[in-house]
């Protein structure tokens, strides 16, 4: 679960139906939905809100992060809809369904427009994830809370997870005899550290983007030269507006 910056102004047809006092979500037309996608999609680049994985539309739906069923009155609201992959065993669909044994507590869950879940998570080499240490009570509990609603820790979604973990693990060795040579020659830090940020830029709005950019702080970045709670700018926003014009 990553950062997402929600669009200010909802779609037309939201707006509309919030104005009407609609709670049917089924009555909403074809046309409607893809107002709300054409949004989601500024938001979220056609990955999951949950899980991070890349969907197309014929795998995917709007997902109610609280559930019409039990809170009719955000049927239609905005920053209540997220795009969930279609996974039946993790994410929007595992949540609110049978086969979720855990009763979820949805006022406790993690809600990435709103929270930085960088803040809750820790994520492993073999793609699992955890609360972090050093969470407060709340922290720890709505942390604990997210992995299970959207069974995060499904052993599939994990090795998918250490499975994009490749291609960086392979720089691991590279980077510990990179970060040797700058005891001696100091000038190297600068050339280390634009490597880094460049790495981390390129996991902007990519497939399970937080386990890749946690990957990079903790076991590539071993000389602590880009903090993890900075902002990801460098060659960020170029990439971020390339995107966006794509729909």
């Amino acid at each position: 679960m990553r950062k997402l910056t929600r669009p200010k102004d909802p779609p037309k047809c939201i707006a509309r139906a919030q104005a009407n006092g609609a709670t049917n979500w089924e009555r909403l037309r074809g046309g409607d939905r893809r107002q709300i996608w054409d949004k989601l999609n500024e938001m979220q680049f056609m990955l999951c809100a949950y899980c991070e994985s890349t969907f197309t539309k014929e795998d995917s739906h709007i997902e109610h992060l609280y559930p019409r069923s039990k809170y009719e009155g955000l049927t239609f609201e905005w920053k209540n809809l997220f795009g969930s992959c279609n996974n039946e065993f993790t994410c929007g669909i595992f949540k609110d369904s049978a086969r979720n044994p855990h009763q979820v507590n949805h006022e406790l869950l993690i809600k990435p427009d709103q929270d930085d879940p960088r803040e809750y998570f820790r994520y492993y080499k073999n793609g699992r994830i955890s609360a972090k240490s050093g969470l407060t009570d709340e922290q720890y509990w709505r942390a604990k809370e997210t992995i299970k609603a959207f069974n995060l820790n499904k052993n599939s979604l994990a090795r998918m997870r250490e499975r994009h973990l490749e291609p960086l693990k392979q720089l691991e060795e590279e980077f510990i005899l990179w970060c040797d040579m700058c005891e001696d020659d100091p000038e190297l830090l600068d050339d280390l550290e634009f490597e880094i940020r460049t790495l981390l830029s390129e996991q902007v709005d990519t497939a399970y983007q937080s386990i890749k950019q946690h990957y990079i702080h903790y076991y590539l970045d071993l000389l602590e030269l880009v903090s993890e709670a900075e902002e990801i700018r460098f060659a960020a926003e170029p990439k971020q507006r390339q995107k966006q014009c794509q729909y």
